[in-house]
């Protein structure tokens, strides 16, 4: 058995923060360091291990100020000088006690920023971006960026007529995502498709790539001929439908947190598989601990929702324990599927050749209406970006403004 840890009050320093003194404990401070000694300048990567970190080490501060804490250390890392010392910022320590109360997101991803919209709210908010100001100004690239945290969807317009157009789009955010689609597609109605995306009939609200552990987070579309009558494509904001069941019927709302459904691809050689709650929130694992009013309260970090894709349910659901749990799901994704299809919410735009739609695939869901194939050409070429790409760009964004700010 390991033996106990206790805290003795050497290990613990008050700091001042906003006015408050807060007890840290000195393995804390010490693993925080940034000092060049501790944070290789140019990889900004760790030249110590907080393992390295001895149990008896203790602090002292040397100064305090405003903006900064300056310590020194007892029985410091083995290899380190004695008169190493570590210069804190509180800024940094005001952030870590507020993740500490879950009220830290950074600065662009405040939630408060995040705009839940339905049809007429975008038709007033659109714009289309220029793409020769999002290649070759950071600007550009942060007010598409910016528009996805806060939207979920964004129009570039002026794309040159290239086939290399989405890639020169998503690289400006980060590296395209690989699948076995390809780093980039065609998306045009083929004879004997494999995929109803690939045809000229209607398609219906979805989200791509669902049946796969790490679905992508960013969809490019990449108008290059819109010639086909018909085509329009539709578009609805799945946080303001799952809000809105959050706030009138909280049980229906739990069922979409935590029932399973599978989405799967199974054709053409190709054999994806994964199961996944309608509503995932932010910094909750387990929605079956949460009180109604604490689910209430809960922010939605992403939807999963692909009818198109969906798979029969796990086995069990069917029998008499688990029946209602499924009867429940099903009563409460009736209610957000009307909800999402709805007038009020969906939007119909439909691209031009030369324009390109940026949507955030986990929470906007993209739809098509039928077209005349025989009637004209209508091909898009499509990308995707992973999340950790784009939430890379929103912090950076995020520092830039702070930096220009101070």
């Amino acid at each position: 058995m390991p033996a106990s840890t206790t805290l003795s009050d050497s290990e613990l320093i008050g700091i001042d923060v906003n006015g408050h003194m807060t007890p840290f404990h000195a393995i804390f401070l010490r693993d925080s360091c940034s000092c060049a000694a501790c944070i290789d300048p140019s990889t900004r990567q760790k030249l110590f291990q907080t393992a390295d970190i001895p149990l008896e080490l203790r602090p002292r501060i040397e100064q305090s100020t405003d903006e900064t804490v300056r310590l020194s250390w007892e029985n410091d890392v083995a290899g380190f000088s004695s008169d190493h010392e570590t210069v804190i910022s509180k800024a940094f320590l005001a952030d870590v006690l507020a993740l500490q109360t879950k009220v830290l997101r950074e600065k662009t991803e405040d939630p408060q920023t995040q705009l839940y919209w339905d049809a007429a709210q975008m038709e007033k908010e659109n714009s289309s971006i220029s793409y020769h100001d999002y290649q070759s100004t950071a600007g550009g690239v942060f007010e598409i960026v910016d528009r996805l945290w806060r939207y979920g969807l964004a129009f570039l317009k002026d794309v040159p007529d290239e086939v290399d157009s989405i890639e020169k789009i998503a690289t400006r955010i980060g590296p395209l995502r690989n699948s076995f689609y390809g780093t980039t597609w065609d998306v045009r109605s083929i004879p004997n498709s494999k995929n109803i995306a690939y045809t000229d009939k209607f398609l219906g609200l979805h989200m791509d790539l669902l049946y796969m552990v790490n679905p992508p987070r960013i969809q490019i579309l990449h108008s290059l001929r819109a010639r086909a009558p018909g085509g329009a494509s539709m578009f609805s904001d799945s946080f303001r439908a799952a809000e809105l069941l959050q706030r009138s019927n909280i049980a229906g709302f739990r069922s979409l947190a935590t029932f399973p459904v599978t989405y799967h691809y199974d054709n053409d050689g190709q054999h994806y598989r994964f199961t996944r709650p309608t509503v995932e929130l932010v910094g909750i694992t387990d929605v079956n601990s949460l009180t109604d009013s604490d689910l209430a309260a809960a922010r939605i970090e992403r939807i999963n929702w692909s009818p198109p894709f969906q798979g029969p349910f796990s086995a069990g659901f069917g029998v008499h324990d688990s029946a209602v749990a499924l009867k429940s799901y099903l009563a409460a994704a009736k209610t957000f599927n009307e909800s999402l299809n709805s007038e009020e919410h969906m939007y119909e735009y439909r691209l031009k050749e030369g324009e390109a739609v940026v949507f955030d695939n986990r929470r906007v869901l993209h739809a098509r209406r039928a077209f005349d194939a025989q009637g004209g050409e209508r091909w898009l070429r499509g990308g995707y970006v992973d999340e950790d790409v784009w939430k890379s760009q929103i912090r950076v964004a995020g520092k830039r403004i702070s930096d220009n700010q101070s």
